[in-house]
């Protein structure tokens, strides 16, 4: 098993929100809008990006708690590790304890992998792999705001699964 990616920054998330969204503009966002959870912190980016004839709505979350829960799971983890010159070898927690239950920690890692990954989505049509509204299509959102995949998941992406019925051999 592999450590979470990014679980060692110390980039305040602030940062990557900005450059999140320094990148967005740099791609063509026409709007761009923060959640926050009352606290002060961001939880949500929306932004509106030309698609060839109109504008597209998209939303991207970091899932603070979702990432923390990983965090702390591979804190009780180990690997091997081969011994260094001078240095320790042998077995040594995937990810160091003292993350453990760091929500700051997580909301860090959280918003530099949404990052990562939207640059990474983005690439694609700079290099002419793939349109924006192809890549960024689950995120994509409707006139209530709304996700393309959490409407396909509330209609168990009808159509799109080809479900195998249960037989019983009894």
């Amino acid at each position: 098993m592999e450590a979470l990616s990014f679980y060692t920054t110390k980039i305040d998330a602030e940062k990557t929100i900005w450059e999140l969204e320094k990148l967005l503009i740099a791609r063509g966002a026409k709007q761009i809008a923060k959640d926050y959870d009352g606290k002060g912190s961001v939880t949500g980016v929306s932004f509106k990006i030309d698609v060839g004839g109109g504008l597209a709505s998209f939303r991207l979350v970091a899932k603070v708690e979702e990432v923390m829960a990983v965090i702390n799971e591979q804190t009780e983890k180990f690997r091997y590790q081969k011994k260094k010159s001078g240095g320790r070898g042998g077995r040594v927690r995937l990810v160091p304890k003292s993350f453990k239950n760091d929500r700051d920690h997580a909301r860090r890692v959280a918003w530099r992998i949404l990052f990562d990954c939207l640059r990474a989505q983005l690439t694609l049509v700079i290099l002419g792999q793939a349109k924006v509204q192809e890549v960024l299509l689950p995120w994509m959102t409707d006139g209530s705001g709304r996700t393309l995949f959490e409407y396909m998941e509330s209609a168990n992406y009808q159509g799109l699964i080809e479900y195998q019925e249960v037989q019983d051999n009894a």
